[in-house]
């Protein structure tokens, strides 16, 4: 009874993350028409990251509706972490970026 009810739990999870994933899919293909600007390029690879962070924790649930816990705690539960770590450097280097741009526009400005 219990695991019958987990398997409802990690199906409900799984569908619920694989139909968020399609709403940063669809903003990367939005962000593939505007190919050269470097914020766009920097923007898809952050939405990147996120969407594997996301895919990989309903690929998560679907493992562990088959009882493969051993799989899914070994080897999909470090990739999760690792993808959202990823994620988290990635978005502080992009903020510390977007800082300094700011920064040196508006010294500029001041020097006009």
């Amino acid at each position: 009874m219990v695991s019958e009810i987990s398997s409802y739990y990690n199906l409900i999870d799984a569908i619920a993350y694989f139909v968020a994933a399609t709403i940063p899919i669809y903003f990367i293909q939005k962000l593939d028409q505007n190919k050269t600007d470097k914020k766009s390029k920097r923007l898809k690879n952050l939405t990147i990251l996120l969407v594997v962070f996301i895919i990989v924790q309903g690929i998560y649930h679907i493992i562990n509706i088959f009882e493969l816990n051993t799989w899914s705690k070994e080897v999909l539960e470090p990739l999760s972490i690792v993808a959202l770590i990823f994620f988290g450097i990635l978005y502080l280097v992009e903020i510390i970026r977007e800082k300094r741009t700011n920064r040196s526009k508006s010294m500029t400005s001041h020097d006009i």
